[in-house]
């Protein structure tokens, strides 16, 4: 457990102070899906990473939301993906990025640093920011295309770390839903497969009720029009049963409304949706039960999960 908060206390601290020297190895490979001259997203070691770090710095307000963290570790080898909320006030408008981060982590004389770092943009600002390039949301390809940097079936952090150190049966559980989450995000249907029961119900707007083979289905033919999408959760209440496990959720982003907008206001945060989740322990953690409350929802702010940069101006 020990290693598993040494890593995110860098990692948060990197988010919120900008530490580069602490937080990532001197010849990191990164991989960032905004960098426009190179389709690949090459931007390697610390010069790469500060100059993505500081595309965020100039906005008078900027706080990070950090969602669906999950560090898998084995020996000194270990693999984490989260996805990032940034939101920020861009020439006096409330604006946000979601990106999807996933990085491989060594310990070296006891030192835990990046080593290979990936970054993709999962939903796009409304306004440009200078320095970042975003491409189109249309699932066409084209020469010179920007794809994702992030592969669900190769930098997933289960396919990386397959016999994972010792977590608690919270940190189980709240994995098992960022599998599920992962899994739809970059079209590995396979990762929801493992995180969903085999007797699972789901009851999801606007499609109703469910069972599992119609679920992935019907996941599947959706997702695959669209480049990306956001499945940020930021978990309410986790009880734990023995074998069973209740969770309340909110999706905080990727969910848009088609009659109403969430309100766009700095001082609050809005959710998409609500979810109620069920799990059993079978061999693993597994989803038995998923309601999903569409709708926009206040999220009652928890600062251990925001991680505020720079707030220069009142809001």
């Amino acid at each position: 457990m020990e290693d598993r908060n040494v890593i995110l206390d860098t990692y948060k601290r990197w988010l919120k102070e900008g530490d580069i020297l602490n937080t990532f190895d001197k010849q990191t490979r990164c991989y960032i899906s905004c960098v426009e001259k190179y389709p690949c997203g090459s931007q390697h070691s610390h010069y790469g990473i500060e100059h993505f770090t500081k595309l965020f710095e100039k906005f008078s307000y900027l706080e990070i939301l950090l969602c669906n963290n999950v560090i898998r570790i084995h020996s000194d080898s270990a693999w984490q993906s989260c996805v990032l909320i940034y939101r920020y006030l861009n020439e006096g408008d409330y604006d946000e990025v979601v990106a999807l981060n996933v990085n491989s982590w060594h310990k070296e004389n006891g030192v835990w640093k990046i080593k290979e770092f990936r970054w993709d943009c999962m939903l796009q600002p409304k306004k440009a920011i200078e320095g970042m390039y975003f491409e189109t949301e249309a699932l066409k390809y084209y020469p010179g295309i920007h794809l994702p940097v992030i592969s669900g079936e190769l930098d997933n952090p289960w396919h990386r770390i397959k016999e994972d150190a010792e977590k608690t049966v919270e940190t189980q559980v709240t994995e098992t839903i960022s599998r599920y989450a992962f899994g739809i995000d970059t079209l590995n249907i396979a990762l929801c497969d493992d995180a969903l029961s085999e007797d699972i119900i789901v009851n999801m707007a606007p499609w109703g009720a469910m069972d599992k083979r119609e679920f992935m289905q019907t996941l599947k033919f959706n997702r695959q029009s669209n480049r990306y999408w956001a499945h940020p959760v930021m978990i309410e209440s986790l009880e734990i049963h023995e074998n069973k496990a209740f969770v309340k959720a909110y999706r905080m982003a990727g969910h848009k409304q088609k009659i109403m907008a969430a309100p766009a206001d700095p001082e609050h945060v809005f959710a998409d949706a609500r979810y109620e989740f069920e799990l059993k322990k079978e061999d693993e953690w597994r989803i038995t039960k998923l309601d999903y409350l569409l709708g926009i929802l206040e999220w009652e702010r928890d600062e251990n999960a925001i991680l505020v940069r720079k707030q220069d101006e009142a809001v």
